[in-house]
């Protein structure tokens, strides 16, 4: 046997060198074997299930108008200017009502702003010139969703590199997973922005692994001007002395500017009130326990606030001893600690095998993608992002010649308790007889899929920083790319 045939068979299976013996290989296929067709069954059960249950999201919301924040950001009071016809719209009456107060809340200081950046108003200006708002809600739902298989294709490629595991059962399991994930449907069914902006993450991820520093960093700054939170981002391109990068974000932030200021006029998206209801109150709010949680109520009353924060507050006002804001600046530590040691323990080594390296990019963007989306005030749909790390944990757990069940098996209880468990609603709603929304949302059951996901995240970087080994024939530096 050639050595070209020893790494066919051996693909994905880590740890291991040099070639088997015959005898060995041939006890072993057929368990393999058995063990690939049986995942791929799983994952074209759950594919074709996520299918069936997208498409009957897309059709029963097709003839509705808008829910959620869709009025509100979309286009936009900007519409009221450019387009009268849809600003006086039928369909747009009461909504422009609330619209109007919205404003109006937000003209303190005497000048009209916008709670969102920039990107959103830039990315959907064309919808503007639209004559109604129910025609904007189906263009969106339709667009939206082409968007998220496009997100699912671009999640699949990032993972191209991985050696090991079925290849035809990693990409069924990506589009199912994908697809079934609850707090990306809600973003679907309510047209919000998240949905471009987890496209916007997948490029992130793609071009990360695969090198791409200037569209990188050009992504980063594009989605750091919806809701600046992703600006945490650009600290990790200086400490991976991606300059490349770092120049991209900083170009692309400039352009940003610019085209916002010819479009809309910059000061729109700035005033001394957003800065006041956001950065200044917030940072308040972390002060003192009475603050942290002032905010609290249950889901069917303040909405569907997911954050780390958020679920803290609620297991406190449900009896459970958790003394804040306390606990909140110990898991941040934490967070921190272990992420700055599986950086280090990386930087240890002149050197690592090119997989290792695009695994540690994919580690390391999941933290950020984590933190930002669960550790500040966030609502539920702004959970679509965290599908792509659990994507990563799914295909880590299935890449090697076997299954490794109990990473899988934890992979899959973090997806189930961030995706509300994978099943419509209204069925788990009618079985139990139970408003399964309400219960989900007011017993914080999302915050134990957030610790789980961040802790399993965190094993996988640092274990991998601590096992990596230079490869003689693909090896690149660690600091890779300070070019």
């Amino acid at each position: 046997m050639g050595p070209s045939s020893c790494l066919l068979f051996l693909a994905g299976s880590r740890g291991e060198d040099g070639c088997e013996t015959k005898a060995r290989q041939r006890n072993l296929m057929p368990l393999r074997s058995k063990w690939f067709s049986f995942g791929r069954l799983v994952a074209c059960l759950v594919l074709v299930f996520a299918i069936v249950r997208f498409t009957s999201v897309i059709l029963s919301e097709f003839p509705l108008a808008t829910k959620g924040d869709f009025y509100m950001t979309l286009p936009g009071g900007y519409a009221e200017t450019l387009n009268p016809t849809l600003w006086n719209s039928p369909d747009l009456l009461i909504p422009r009502m609330e619209v109007r107060q919205y404003f109006a809340d937000a003209e303190r200081d005497g000048a009209r702003t916008y709670l969102y950046g920039p990107t959103q108003f830039l990315t959907l200006y064309p919808m503007v010139f639209l004559d109604s708002y129910a025609e904007i809600a189906r263009v969106i739902l339709v667009v939206y969703a082409g968007l998220i298989l496009l997100a699912c294709w671009v999640i699949s490629k990032s993972f191209d590199f991985v050696s090991g595991g079925d290849a035809v059962s990693r990409r069924l399991l990506i589009y199912g997973s994908t697809l079934l994930f609850y707090p990306l449907l809600q973003a679907l069914i309510q047209r919000e922005f998240e949905v471009v902006i987890l496209l916007a993450l997948s490029l992130i991820y793609w071009s990360a692994i695969n090198d791409k520093r200037f569209a990188l960093g050009s992504l980063i700054a594009y989605i750091t001007w919806f809701k600046f939170l992703p600006a945490v981002m650009f600290p990790y391109l200086i400490a991976r002395r991606w300059w490349k990068a770092a120049t991209a974000f900083i170009v692309m932030c400039l352009a940003i500017v610019g085209l916002s200021e010819l479009l809309f006029g910059i000061s729109l998206f700035f005033n001394r009130w957003y800065f006041e209801a956001t950065a200044t109150n917030q940072l308040t709010e972390l002060a003192s326990s009475v603050a942290f949680c002032r905010a609290w109520a249950p889901a069917d009353s303040a909405g569907t606030f997911a954050s780390i924060r958020w679920g803290l507050c609620g297991l406190q006002a449900q009896g459970f001893w958790i003394p804040l804001p306390f606990s909140y600046f110990v898991l941040g530590g934490l967070t921190a600690f272990f992420g700055g040691l599986g950086f280090w323990g990386f930087e240890q080594s002149s050197q690592v095998s090119l997989e290792s390296e695009r695994w540690r990019r994919v580690w390391e963007t999941s933290l950020v993608i984590i933190i930002y989306s669960t550790f500040f005030r966030s609502h539920y749909y702004y959970l679509s992002a965290l599908i792509i790390p659990l994507v990563a944990l799914l295909v880590r757990a299935t890449s090697g010649a076997t299954i490794q069940k109990p990473r899988l098996a934890l992979a899959v209880l973090a997806y189930a308790l961030l995706g509300a468990f994978g099943l419509p609603i209204s069925v788990i709603s009618a079985v139990f007889e139970v408003d399964f929304w309400r219960f989900y949302l007011d017993h914080q059951l999302y915050l134990f899929g957030e610790i789980l996901l961040l802790a399993l995240v965190l094993r996988e970087y640092v274990e991998l920083s601590f096992q990596v080994t230079p490869s003689e024939d693909k090896s690149v530096p660690v600091t890779a790319g300070a070019h």
